[in-house]
Order: structure tokens, then sequence, then C-alpha cells
């Protein structure tokens, strides 16, 4: 039986057979405006003015400089352009979420339309059209706290419509988003002691999404570059395998396999 392993060092006993590999399976299968009613700088009185005394007069003058500090703030967020303390980039960021968040409910409500893949495609097209959920798209899977916070319960199915829009825009033509989210993801997995819970998942997924995009030929007659892109190290070869056997590479030769990658590769008798 034919197996492969790792050269730095992955003994024959733990090695995988890539015959033997199955393939994973698929992966797919604000703010209101809250406004506080606005007190005048100054008030004005029908009643006839009396003479305080000194310390009353000092306390009607801190109130009044005080509601006067109040209006200048007021005034000063305006023009800063801020909504109860947040700034017109944070609103549009907290939008962001939101609507990538019901665009994707939306996506996967789907599953069981005749046409589901031109809604979905429509869907994403949408996406596509603010460069900044690109940006989006790859922090949450590159960082699973970050996914945490922003998207709750939703970040699974968020993480999952995160490979969905880098793979769309990547069949658009567009590929450096999803090379430089699996550059970034691949060194997260060799750089944690332990993996955080479904990461590993991702990173298949985005191994072989990557390899689909480039054709068989130059990714076996070079692999190189595109097997440092992915992060193959001791660490990462069972993930690697498994991402390799779930692109178009599980069509190829096993025999042709172990000629092309046996740079990396060590296929021995068992």
């Amino acid at each position: 039986m034919e197996r492969w392993k790792i050269l730095t060092g992955l003994s024959a006993a733990t090695g995988l057979s890539i015959l033997l590999l199955v393939p994973t399976q698929d992966v797919l299968d604000l703010n209101k405006e809250s406004s506080e009613p606005q007190q005048p700088a100054l008030t004005v009185t029908d009643q006839p003015m009396e003479h305080d005394s000194p310390s009353s007069q000092r306390s009607s003058d801190q109130t009044t400089s005080k509601l006067i500090s109040q209006k200048l703030t007021s005034l000063k967020n305006a023009s800063d352009g801020t909504i109860n303390g947040l700034s017109d980039a944070e609103n549009s960021k907290q939008e962001r979420i939101q609507q990538y968040s019901l665009q994707f409910e939306k996506f996967f409500a789907q599953s069981h339309q005749l046409n589901r893949d031109e809604i979905r495609n429509e869907i994403l097209d949408g996406l596509l059209r603010d460069p900044a959920n690109i940006s989006l798209a790859s922090n949450t899977l590159t960082n699973l706290q970050y996914a945490n916070e922003i998207f709750k319960d939703f970040q699974a199915q968020a993480r999952v419509g995160a490979i969905e829009l880098l793979r769309y825009a990547a069949k658009q033509g567009d590929t450096a988003p999803l090379k430089a989210t699996l550059k970034d993801l691949g060194n997260v997995m060799n750089t944690q002691q332990a993996w955080e819970k479904g990461i590993q998942h991702d990173y298949v997924a985005l191994i072989a999404t990557y390899v689909n995009t480039i054709e068989v030929e130059d990714f076996l007659n070079y692999p190189d570059e595109h097997l440092a892109t992915i992060g193959l190290t001791q660490k990462t070869s069972v993930e690697v395998q498994k991402g390799l056997i779930d692109s178009k590479l599980r069509a190829v030769e096993p025999s042709i396999l172990k000629e092309k990658l046996g740079h990396y590769f060590q296929f021995g008798e068992s």
C-alpha cells in the first residue's frame, strides 16, 4: 500500500495514505439614532428677576456653563460625523456586518430552491460590489475571536459564507483575496498550539478552493510556490493532504502525484 508523509520526519506509522483519503464533505452541502432632547443653552422665563444670593448665583452660573458645554459637544459631534458616540465609519461598519449576515441568511435559505445557484450568485455579486466585504470575509476566517465577537451565534455560517465569497471572487478572476487569506490562515494553523474549534475545516476548504483555481499541470510542475502559500508543514500535513484530495487533484493518477510531489512527500511500502 502506498503511504505518504512529509519529509520533515513524519513516521510511516503516522503518515496517511493518499489513496485512502476520502474527500471531506463539501463546505456548503445601528444603529438607531437615539437623540436626547436638546436642552437650550440659555433659558428664558416670564418670572420677574430676583436678586440671588452669591451661592445661588454661582450655582446658576455653573448650570448655564454646563448647558453651554453640552451644546458645544453636541455641535462638535455633529461636525465630526458622530452619532451616539460612534463615527460615520463605525456606523457604516456595523451596517455592513448586519447586511453581510442578512445576505448570507438569505444565501443559505436557498438550499431547496431549483434556481438556488442563480439566486446565490446574485447575492454574492451584490456583496462583491462593496470591496470592504472581502476584508470582512478574510478577517472572519483568520481571526475566530473576531468572528465570534461580531457575528455571535451566526459565526459558523459567516465563516462558510466567507469561503464562498472568496471562491466566487476568484471565479470572477480576483484570486488575490483567496490567496492572501489562505496564507494568513496557514500561518495561524502553524503557530497556534491548539487549533480553535472548526478552524481546520475552514483551512481544508480554502486549500481545495485555492487549488481549484490553478491548472493541474501548473500545480504539479511548480508546486513550491503553491505549497508555500498553503503553509505545508509537518503540523499541517494531514489537513493539506485532505485539501489536495478534496480538490480536482483527486482525479490525478496516484503514480503521477508520487512523481510530482515526491519532493515534498515520501512514499513507502507498508
